[in-house]
């Protein structure tokens, strides 16, 4: 016999909890996988959580109107009646968090909710994770000229593309981290961020690995214009694979984007640039982007990390294969 887990999903790169609306099955309740278990209230939207597999409901650990923060524990599916009407045993471990005040400070403007909720998320992906970044500079003269014969693709669509397919051939980075588990994606989702007036948001390319450039690029388009006008789907949100940022458009050579927590990578892109460069000891020019991949030291070793980097060259050094 066992339990399966449901826990709190994570929509979007700024949320951290969502509030209990409503439960809509009780304890020792027979479910089938896909069924609504209970409603859940984002910043931004209101979503039904679906039950992970056929079985029966345990004890909800959290009551309606509880927050409860992203990858905890809601419930369990039982494989038995009997076993859903044990119980779940709820370990309490709340944490008692003291407001200090400084001396001395000067009155500020007080952070939007938005605000807030972005920087809580990026001091929890701190905390969670060991972050390390490296830096890479990639020679993208082939991967310009290919652009050139394209219509409607942008440099973004390229790099999604590029980096599902590098990571569908390099596993190990394929993960996700919760409770100290570290869960396989099979799935190429790669997260575009999307910088708005009011913050960042993070929609998810499904399946980039296996879409068509053009394909890439229209869903690129839809996504990025639903995040800017508000109409963005809980679905277009969260588990992605990895994440792609750039700030190539703001003159950014280098920088260390923080993971999109529970992801293991996140892919910084810089601005391209045209230097001088060495090849079969001739000096000439080249087109080059610098590149930042962040990822986890807890799941990933430096040299796999490199390697993904080495895989992801290959791809743009040979971006033809962009088109298979």
């Amino acid at each position: 016999m066992a339990k399966t887990p449901v826990y709190m999903p994570k929509f979007g790169m700024t949320m951290m909890a969502a509030e209990i609306m409503e439960w809509y099955v009780e304890q020792g309740e027979e479910i089938t996988q896909g069924d609504p278990l209970l409603s859940i209230e984002t910043e931004k939207t209101t979503v039904d959580i679906e039950a992970p597999c056929n079985g029966y409901l345990t004890n909800p650990l959290y009551e309606v109107g509880e927050e409860v923060e992203v990858g905890t524990i809601l419930v369990y599916v039982a494989d038995t009646e009997e076993e859903a009407a044990e119980g779940t045993e709820v370990q309490e471990n709340m944490q008692a968090q003291e407001e200090t005040k400084e001396p001395n400070l000067q009155p500020g403007k007080e952070l939007s909710k938005i605000r807030r909720t972005i920087a809580d998320n990026m001091k929890s992906s701190l905390q969670k994770t060991a972050q390390l970044t490296l830096l890479r500079t990639i020679r993208v003269d082939k991967l310009a000229e290919y652009k050139a014969g394209l219509t409607g693709v942008s440099y973004n669509d390229l790099l999604v593309k590029a980096l599902a397919k590098a990571l569908s051939v390099y596993p190990k980075a394929c993960v996700q981290l919760a409770d100290g588990r570290a869960i396989e994606q099979n799935n190429m989702d790669i997260g575009l961020a999307v910088a708005m007036e009011e913050g960042l948001i993070v929609p998810v390319i499904r399946g980039a690995d296996k879409l068509c450039l053009e394909d890439v690029a229209k869903e690129r388009k839809n996504l990025v214009k639903a995040a800017r006008d508000g109409s963005l789907l809980p679905e277009q949100t969260g588990n992605a694979v990895a994440t792609l940022t750039n700030l190539g458009p703001q003159n950014v050579d280098f920088f260390t984007p923080i993971l999109n927590f529970p992801e293991t990578v996140i892919l910084g892109v810089g601005r391209m640039n045209t230097v001088p460069w060495v090849e079969d000891d001739k000096i000439t020019t080249a087109k080059t982007i610098g590149f930042s991949l962040t990822f986890d030291h807890q799941v990933l070793d430096g040299k796999d990390a490199a390697e993904l980097l080495e895989e992801f060259a290959k791809v743009l050094e040979h971006p033809s294969s962009l088109s298979e």
